[in-house]
């Protein structure tokens, strides 16, 4: 069974396109320095900066996978 796990940033659906552009772009210039991702792959980490769009969609197929193995499984939330 293969069941990564990640880290990303969220905003509201209402956010402007601009706006989660530049925050993209911040967020991967501060994931590309050598003394970031020296310290993240210390932990054992690998810093990847999705582009928003590629984001989504993988939040989606996440979302529908999991969901399957819940539905599969009649889980319950208790």
């Amino acid at each position: 069974i293969d069941v990564p796990s990640w880290y990303g940033v969220m905003v509201p659906a209402s956010t402007p396109t601009a706006t989660i552009g530049q925050m993209h772009a911040s967020m991967a210039a501060v994931l590309a320095r050598p003394t970031v991702r020296d310290k993240l792959n210390a932990q054992g980490l690998t810093a990847v900066a999705t582009a928003p769009g590629p984001f989504a969609a993988q939040i989606k197929a996440e979302t529908a996978a999991w969901a399957a193995v819940i539905r599969d499984a009649n889980i319950k939330a208790d």
